[in-house]
């Protein structure tokens, strides 16, 4: 009897196993882009609307999906929302989770946290407006949620209670009194002056850090020099983290999935020519790869090098830094939804 490792290899069925295998991975790669496109739709429509008057029709006009396609993701509204509002503390906490994580006293990795945190607020007034709506004001997801967000915003200013016994012992509610005026304080300049936010530091330092180590180590966080203030990003400024913006800026306002899907291959193989990466996407139409790459370079994410190249050769293609960001702000989304399926245990 011949044992399954010894049949000989058929061709014919490793190309139709190859065949069904990139067919599955091309529709999951569609499924998470749609899914990026709605969660950013859905933040932009709450933005203006607030996630009460925000309708699914709403959302999925936005993104530009079919409404069959919004609840293939999602079970309803509120559980788009909820995972907008994941989304957005996973961007949140990639950008001031590593500077708590830094090395030194409790007092300066707080500061060096609310920093990142004040100018990824500035940065990004839609996702700071949401998530503090979320978890202060007029919650709209699970209040398990937002109620672990706070745990663990507590837990960071509860690591200042000083072993010094000369210190005097903060009261137990402390944390939670402190930590609910200093964002009652964010909430109410982000939805005011959002540029202002980084000159809140030294003040909001003071008032964490007074009850834990006394007035003088709090006076001392009051007179340290603010940091420069960034300069106001430009409306084709990068996308953040997670959720790309769709409004890409110029005549096409949108990236489709074919687009995205040329764009990685642009930066994963920089210097390829139309032909190369219409065999890597598999798009036989030249026509439409020339189309698809006119787009890309006229949003600013690719460009032709060496751009005098002779006439009659060959196009190289490469990412702007622009491009760069966009592409690995959609890995990063493609990412964190992996991880939270195999967190859930899904097939």
């Amino acid at each position: 009897m011949r044992l399954a490792r010894d049949q000989p290899h058929d061709p014919v069925r490793a190309a139709g196993s190859r065949l069904a295998a990139d067919r599955r991975e091309r529709a999951v790669a569609i499924a998470e882009f749609q899914r990026v496109r709605l969660l950013r739709a859905a933040l932009a429509e709450a933005s203006q609307r607030g996630c009460r008057n925000t309708p699914v029709a709403s959302i999925i006009a936005r993104a530009g999906v079919s409404r069959a396609t919004f609840y293939q993701q999602f079970e309803n509204r509120e559980d788009c929302f909820t995972a907008v509002f994941e989304q957005c503390i996973a961007e949140i906490a990639h950008v001031v989770v590593p500077q708590y994580a830094t090395r030194g006293g409790w007092p300066e990795r707080i500061r060096r946290a609310l920093r990142a945190l004040l100018a990824f607020l500035e940065a990004e007034r839609e996702v700071g407006e949401f998530v503090l709506g979320q978890v202060i004001g007029y919650p709209h997801v699970e209040h398990e949620r937002s109620a672990l967000v706070l745990a663990r915003l507590r837990d960071a200013l509860e690591d200042g209670r000083s072993q010094d016994v000369s210190c005097p012992e903060p009261a137990p509610l402390t944390a939670e009194t402190v930590l609910g005026g200093a964002l009652a304080v964010i909430e109410a300049r982000l939805r005011t002056r959002p540029r202002g936010l980084t000159a809140l530091l030294n003040e909001l330092m003071w008032m964490i850090v007074l009850p834990y180590r006394g007035p003088a180590v709090a006076d001392e966080e009051l007179r340290r020099p603010l940091p420069r203030p960034r300069a106001k990003p430009s409306e084709s400024s990068a996308a953040r983290p997670g959720l790309p913006d769709a409004r890409l800026g110029g005549p096409d306002k949108r990236l489709t999935y074919r687009a995205a899907t040329v764009l990685a291959a642009i930066a994963r193989e920089p210097g390829a020519s139309n032909v190369e990466l219409a065999l890597r996407v598999r798009i036989a139409d030249q026509s439409q790869i020339s189309k698809l790459l006119a787009r890309l370079e006229r949003q600013g994410l690719i460009e032709n090098v060496p751009r005098g190249h002779p006439i009659g050769a060959a196009n190289a293609w490469r990412v702007t830094s622009r491009g760069a960001e966009v592409d690995s702000a959609l890995r990063r989304a493609h990412a964190i939804r992996a991880r939270g399926r195999k967190e859930r245990g899904d097939a």
